[in-house]
């Protein structure tokens, strides 16, 4: 989880000390505005390295927006480890391809195969001992892992542009209020 410290807070309130709800409003759309920045930032910086959709990064992410009476947004991911073929498994004669990471190799899983189940559920599969059943599908890394990885560029990234979104807020409610 990310934690960004709102350090205009106090000179929001003092420039509309004249109407606190509106210093309130101002405040609760800079944090709104950076949380949903930050989602898709770290979107970015997870799919500059690994070999994912966005749709799959995006899902496991939860924005908690801030309201009037709670001014705090957090952005939270929560998730198993993802299937092999979330990572571009191709079938070939040996087993299976994937490529995890972007710019790397693609990687050999001998043996494996690609399968649909009954429930519809499609995923790379590898017999677990001799006999034709069980069988066991292969994952990887979770997207909580990959956030873990570019945590700290995100952080800094995010106090800069709270810091910037405050103040087109501000000046955004300044100029309302003055026509």
């Amino acid at each position: 989880m990310i934690t960004v410290e709102l350090r205009g807070a106090d000179e929001v309130r003092r420039s509309l000390a004249a109407f606190p709800r509106r210093a309130e409003v101002v405040l609760r759309n800079s944090l709104n505005d950076t949380a949903t920045h930050v989602r898709a930032e770290s979107v970015r910086r997870i799919r500059a390295d690994w070999n994912v959709k966005a749709d799959t990064v995006r899902r496991a992410m939860v924005v908690r927006r801030a309201t009037q009476g709670k001014l705090e947004a957090e952005v939270r991911t929560s998730g198993a480890p993802l299937p092999l073929i979330a990572f571009g498994a191709r079938q070939t004669k040996r087993g299976v391809t994937t490529q995890v990471k972007k710019g790397g190799a693609r990687v050999l899983v001998a043996g494996a195969f690609i399968a649909t189940m009954a429930s519809g559920h499609r995923g790379v599969f590898r017999r677990v001992g001799k006999p034709r059943l069980p069988i066991g599908e292969r994952k990887v890394i979770s997207i909580p892992s990959m956030w873990q990885q570019s945590i700290d560029q995100v952080q800094r990234d995010a106090t800069a542009y709270l810091e910037r979104r405050t103040r087109v807020n501000l000046e955004r409610a300044m100029s309302q209020l003055a026509s």
